[in-house]
């Protein structure tokens, strides 16, 4: 083993100094030499020796029958075990070249030997042996690095004396020769150039003296290196042959390429191999670091290769490399020989054509810039494999990309294209992306655009899609948030879906989308809300409204569902006017172009006793048509129906109206009054009122759960006791009615008591017809010369035994006398009028009246009574009350009249005979109640008056003829 520390060589020397106590050592056999007789020396490699001290027992003349014990034994220096192999017995000690004893030194070992055939007691006996060995030729330091810059001495050494010996290079090197000396020095470079080794790795020396002997020395050549690449900033060199390089004075390793080809990589921004011919390269190395270079090359014959998208020509190269920063330029002709495809999403290509020049300059080692300059760059963005957008390229920034290259929709693209079955033409593309020609890199930026998509089968019309174009996706909206279908549109936020391409169009649909038209809306005039539809493959494919009340052309419509079949949208509806009222509609269908189709409208009324039913027709503003009208259980007669729609918002109903034109010559019985209908024209409205009157009857209001009808009728008892035939109206509903206005009379036929104009009244299911009536009651029939009451508004029913009548109104006393009636009631049956009545009155009178009779109208002195005469000329209003019953052709019952004040009257009045002068009357008044009596043909007031004057008073009886 080895020991290279001081306390080994401590050991030795303590060793050499007691050899000869050592070699006292007592043992029983011994074994000593003085010389390096049993002691062999080998070495392993270059370095390492090795020295071996051998016995026996015959050299130890043991006796016979004794062998080595082979677990005993060591040996020294080293203290290692003793190797024993039969009679022989041996110890090895190991020692590096660098560190060999500088002088002579003692091996020895020793142990113990046993008989082959023990016998008694005692101890075994030992034996030993030793040898002293030469100190060996050595190299002091014998190993060192070489790089050409520093001076190596190599010395040979045997114990301490320098020694002369030979050097051999081995295995030899052409051209390197050996030497002879103790020493072997290796100079720098340039100083001496015999020791210039070839490869950088170990060579090795030994030193031989005139022994034999030999010791080694290595030594690690560092320069000389060959080179078959080298990076030069930012440049990758290869070199076929490799480079060879060559010292300089400067310390330096210098090559330069020979002719011959060359790769160059640039490597800064991407790595494209330049295959050149002529390549001019100058690099210097020192301490294994690139110290210097230069490249430059121009040729224009260079083959072309791609750069990027383009075909591009070498023409020059040129670079410097000094204190530590390199600069240059590459340039190139480019070309773009080929269309090159690019993008996913959106598919472009590049137009082949361009032309341009690249050149990068280097500013540094990894850094620097590329102008590039470029002719006629375009881009196509393409659709079905045509061009619709177009796109120039006039800049590319340093770091190889160009911004925002603005596409524009080209003239080509207005051609229509077809895809999914979607067919569309543009209206207008833009749209902006950046390019990297350095690394191939496309990025859509963003865009827009505008397409008109012809009608998909289902559709009517065209409508327009907004195109938002975004990095690797794109979306379309409707434009106006609508598209034109079933005579209206479909509004909301529609977009269409598109896969894994421009354009690539899958489905239109959309959500909270409203169906919006002029002739549809949802009851209250809102959109039709909760529309689904899809459009697929360039065909509506479904289209789905759920229930709501619409309204269409005027008219309310319960809708049930509305779904797409055979390119019509089909609604299942009804229709209902008021609560008694409906009308069932069939086949409602709305074809795409928004034409309505209506196979049958059932009108059916139930409003007792008035039954309606028919079939009716849809046309542009209404429903109308010809329906059966029937009132209790008589025939039907024929009458024209419309409906419409009246009220706001959710409040709106529809109505209908009814227009009638009939006659009924057998008449038809109006319930059990005895009262028949046998002539009718005129109105009926459904939720509706009905205004006019006679035969100008018309509609009025919107009432919802009203029903009226306006009729031109006639109407007559079965008996012919009464007539009436006008206008009338009948209102139906809970409790229904029809009122009549127009002539009455009574009797229906000859002079009449009762004739005018009337309003008749009459509850369906009741017994009898009552109403108002404006007419003149004339007692007797047709003169009224008794009593009359003059147009007024009466109120009378009509049963089946009779009429009566009463009211309120104005009316005449025996033809002269003007009364006001506060009660009025006459009845007409069996052929015999009675009634009565009472009120008040007024008159007015003028007159003479004289006491006594005929004073005055001689001489003043005659005709006078007890020598009193009164002449008064009076003219007063007479007011007063009445109480009668009536008969056919007069009245019983009492009249009177009162004058309300005094009453001043002057005259001329000639006093007794002895008077000659004139006495003034102050004062006539009327006292108490004038009694109003027919006599003959006169109307006679009577009573008393009361005269003042200057002398007294006196009362006198007073009548007068109040006709005049």
């Amino acid at each position: 083993m080895r020991r290279t520390d001081l306390w080994k060589w401590l050991g030795i020397l303590v060793f050499i100094c007691f050899t000869k106590a050592f070699i006292a050592y007592s043992a029983d056999y011994e074994d000593s030499r003085d010389d390096d007789e049993q002691i062999t020396v080998t070495q392993s490699g270059k370095e390492d020796f090795t020295y071996v001290l051998s016995t026996s027992l015959s050299r130890l003349k043991a006796p016979d029958g004794y062998k080595f014990d082979t677990t005993t034994g060591s040996g020294s220096p080293g203290d290692e075990a003793v190797e024993y192999s039969g009679s022989n017995a041996s110890f090895s000690y190991m020692e590096s070249a660098a560190n060999l004893p500088t002088d002579s030194f003692t091996i020895s070992m020793n142990g113990k030997l046993i008989p082959e055939k023990p016998e008694g007691t005692g101890s075994a006996p030992t034996w030993s042996a030793s040898g002293k060995t030469k100190a060996r030729l050595r190299v002091v330091e014998n190993r060192a690095t070489y790089d050409g810059t520093q001076e190596i001495t190599f010395k040979a050494m045997r114990g301490n004396s320098p020694t002369k010996c030979t050097w051999v290079l081995e295995p030899s090197v052409p051209g390197l020769s050996s030497q002879s000396g103790d020493t072997l020095t290796l100079k720098k470079y340039g100083e001496e150039k015999n020791w210039v080794f070839p490869e950088p790795k170990e060579y090795t020396f030994y030193a031989q003296d005139d022994t034999d002997q030999k010791a080694y020395a290595v030594i690690v050549n560092q320069v000389g290196k060959e080179y078959d690449s080298i990076d030069i900033g930012p440049f990758h060199l290869t070199f076929d042959p490799a480079l060879k390089g060559e010292y300089t004075k400067e310390g330096t390793w210098k090559y330069t390429t020979p002719s011959g080809d060359l790769t160059a990589n640039i490597s800064d921004l991407y790595t494209v191999p330049i295959k050149t011919h002529g390549v001019q390269v100058s690099f210097e190395i020192k301490d294994e670091k690139l110290y210097s270079a230069s490249v430059s090359w121009s040729n224009t014959n260079e083959t072309s290769q791609k750069i990027s998208i383009f075909d591009a020509t070498v023409n020059k190269i040129e670079g410097t490399f000094a204190k530590d920063k390199f600069t240059g330029s590459v340039a190139f002709d480019i070309e773009l020989k080929e269309d090159q495809e690019f993008g996913e999403f959106y598919k472009l290509v590049w137009k082949k054509g361009a032309t341009g020049a690249f050149k990068y300059a280097y500013s540094s080692a990894d850094a620097g810039t590329w102008d590039f300059t470029l002719t006629g760059l375009k881009a196509n963005m393409l659709l079905n494999d045509k061009a619709i957008a177009e796109a120039t390229v006039s800049k590319i920034d340093q770091d190889g990309t160009c911004k925002g290259i603005a596409l524009k929709l080209t003239a080509k693209a207005i051609d229509s294209y077809t895809i999914n079955g979607f067919k569309f033409s543009f209206n207008g593309l833009n749209g902006k992306f950046d390019y990297n020609f350095i690394k191939k890199e496309f990025k859509f930026i963003s865009g827009d655009g505008k397409v008109t998509l012809d009608a998909p089968k289902g559709i009517g019309g065209k409508f327009s899609l907004d195109l938002d174009l975004k990095t690797d996706s794109m979306t379309a909206a409707v434009t106006g948030k609508k598209i034109p279908a079933f005579g209206g549109n479909l509004e909301g936020e529609i977009m269409a879906v598109i896969k894994d391409q421009f354009m690539n169009l899958s489905k239109i649909s959309g959500s909270k989308i409203e169906y919006v038209s002029d002739n549809f809306k949802k009851q209250g005039g809102a959109n039709i809300s909760g529309v689904e539809f899809s459009i697929e493959e360039g065909e509506l494919k479904s289209l789905k409204i759920g229930s709501m009340i619409i309204e269409y052309s005027k008219v309310l419509f319960n809708l049930s569902k509305a779904e797409y079949s055979k390119e019509k949208l089909v609604l299942s509806t009804s229709c209902e006017i008021g609560k008694n009222v409906s009308l069932d509609v069939e086949s409602f269908t709305i074809s795409t172009e928004g034409t309505v189709e209506l196979t049958k409208i059932t009108a059916d009324v139930n409003l007792a006793p008035v039954h309606i039913s028919g079939n009716l027709k849809l046309v542009s503003s209404s429903i109308t048509g010809s329906v059966g009208v029937s009132i209790g259980s008589s025939q039907k007669f024929d009458c024209k129906f419309t409906t419409g729609q009246a009220g706001r918002d959710n409040g709106t109903f529809n109505y209908a109206q009814v227009i009638i034109s009939s006659q009924f010559p057998k008449g038809i019985p109006l319930g059990s009054t005895g009262f028949q209908l046998f002539s009718v024209s005129g109105v009926a409205a459904y939720n509706h009122t009905v205004k006019g009157e006679a035969n100008s009857f018309y509609l009025g209001v919107a009432q919802k759960d009203h029903h009226e009808v306006g009729f031109y009728l006639g109407i007559k008892d079965a008996a012919s006791l009464i007539a009436l035939n006008g206008g009338a109206k009948i209102i139906l509903g809970t409790n229904s009615e029809f009122t009549i206005g127009g002539g009455l009379a009574v009797p229906a036929t000859g002079d009449h008591y009762i004739e005018g104009n009337a309003t008749v009244k009459y509850q369906f299911g009741a017994t009898n017809v009552g109403g108002k009536l404006s007419a003149e009651v004339n007692i007797p029939k047709k003169t009224g010369n008794v009593f009359k009451v003059k147009n007024s508004e009466l109120a009378f029913t009509i049963g089946k035994d009779g009429f009566t009548v009463s009211a309120k109104g104005k009316g005449q006393l025996l033809s002269k006398i003007d009364l006001v009636l506060e009660e009025f009631a006459c009845s007409y049956k069996n052929d015999v009028f009675t009634g009565s009545s009472n009120g008040t009155l007024t008159a007015k009178s003028k007159g003479t009246y004289s006491f006594p009779e005929k004073f005055g109208k001689g001489e003043a002195n005659q005709n006078t009574l007890a020598g009193f005469g009164l002449l008064w000329e009076y003219n007063f209003t007479l007011g007063g009350g009445y109480n009668v019953a009536l008969h056919s052709d007069s009245y019983t019952g009492t009249v009177y009249g009162t004058v309300d004040g005094d009453m001043d009257v002057y005259m001329k009045w000639d006093g007794f005979l002895w008077w000659d002068g004139s006495e003034i009357i102050q004062k006539a008044e009327i006292t108490g109640k004038l009694d109003i009596a027919a006599a003959g043909t006169d109307v006679v007031a009577s009573g008393k008056v009361k005269v003042s004057y200057q002398e007294g008073s006196k009362e006198l009886d007073f009548s007068c003829n109040i006709l005049g």
